[in-house]
């Protein structure tokens, strides 16, 4: 695609050096994908294409400006996820970083389209303008464990713990998949589920399944007849000898989530896990409550979002979607990945 001032294309593998190069340079110097080169094919390369649109200048045939993006699968109307939105700072091109954006909505022409980590102050109010774009803060829930004294990784100023009211009618039973061929032989991944972005089985496999670096886990949930209804991801965290399990996605009914609590309590203290949350959007609040989390509300209670490296406050996660009703996890987009590569 050729603009007055730049030619705008999808990037093959073998530009694959020179877009990490481009994110060290005019991203971050320390940044996973500008310095771990298997990482980022597992991320971005689909076969001899690479995710990414490059938008090069025609005056000297620089690279100005990076758009990525992660699909949920290759066929007609897939979702698809923004990445890394990057302009060098001497592009004289204002608008250049949404141009790339429009080239790549127009390539991969998605059913539904979010991004999580939105920049607030530079791309969140672009994207609302000019793509109509539903923006927010993610809702963060958590459910302590009413076990530990003392708090490491989280930090408490009240017993919060003590007031929650969980369901304790039709309780589901949660149980750890070990086995991908049981969930993939067990669960209807054909049926789409409303709001839900649709997410094929092989993104299923590959994005939690063969993960390089992160190790997740499967929790199915079962109703009495002992039948697989609905799934979720999540994967542990730790600090200093003290852990938490952060639940990154869901693929079900989401009435589910609020018939697990048994479970999950059982589950948070049988690990010793600080406490147990989940980034959402979309998600009604009353599912959670039902099995005993609580939104993060007050300032003073810090429940850390950032791990590789551990930061302990607490940290706004931005969201823009196509879609007001769309429910979205930490575990979408590219939100639960490593930030820096480790030594």
């Amino acid at each position: 695609i050729m603009t007055k001032t730049h030619k705008i294309k999808i990037a093959k593998k073998k530009n694959i050096k020179l877009i990490m190069s481009f994110i060290k340079k005019h991203w971050d110097k320390n940044h996973i994908m500008g310095s771990d080169y298997n990482f980022f094919c597992y991320e971005f390369l689909k076969k001899k294409f690479v995710n990414f649109i490059l938008a090069f200048s025609k005056k000297d045939k620089k690279l100005e400006a990076i758009q990525g993006f992660i699909p949920y699968g290759y066929k007609k109307g897939a979702h698809v996820c923004g990445s890394i939105t990057c302009v060098t700072k001497q592009s004289k091109s204002p608008y250049l970083g949404l141009e790339t954006m429009k080239t790549m909505l127009r390539l991969s022409k998605p059913k539904t389209y979010c991004g999580i980590g939105t920049n607030p102050k530079t791309m969140l109010p672009l994207v609302k303008k000019y793509f109509k774009r539903h923006v927010g803060l993610m809702d963060h829930f958590y459910i302590l464990n009413s076990n530990i004294k003392i708090f490491k990784i989280a930090k408490i100023f009240y017993k919060s713990y003590l007031g929650r009211k969980i369901n304790q009618n039709n309780q589901l039973i949660l149980k750890e998949i070990n086995d991908f061929k049981f969930l993939k032989n067990n669960f209807n991944f054909k049926k789409n589920y409303k709001n839900f972005p649709i997410k094929n089985i092989s993104f299923i496999k590959k994005r939690y399944f063969e993960h390089p670096i992160y190790n997740y886990l499967c929790y199915g949930i079962f109703n009495e007849k002992l039948s697989l209804i609905s799934f979720l991801i999540a994967r542990e965290n730790t600090y200093k000898k003290s852990k938490i399990l952060s639940i990154v996605d869901f693929r079900g009914n989401p009435n589910n989530l609020g018939r697990i609590s048994f479970d999950l309590i059982k589950i948070l203290e049988r690990n010793n896990y600080e406490y147990i949350d989940i980034l959402c959007s979309g998600l009604k609040e009353k599912y959670l409550r039902s099995s005993g989390f609580i939104r993060k509300e007050n300032d003073k209670i810090i429940i850390p979002n950032y791990f590789d490296p551990f930061i302990k406050k607490n940290v706004e996660i931005w969201y823009e979607k196509s879609d007001k009703n769309l429910i979205l996890f930490k575990g979408d987009a590219d939100a639960d990945r490593p930030r820096l590569k480790k030594n």
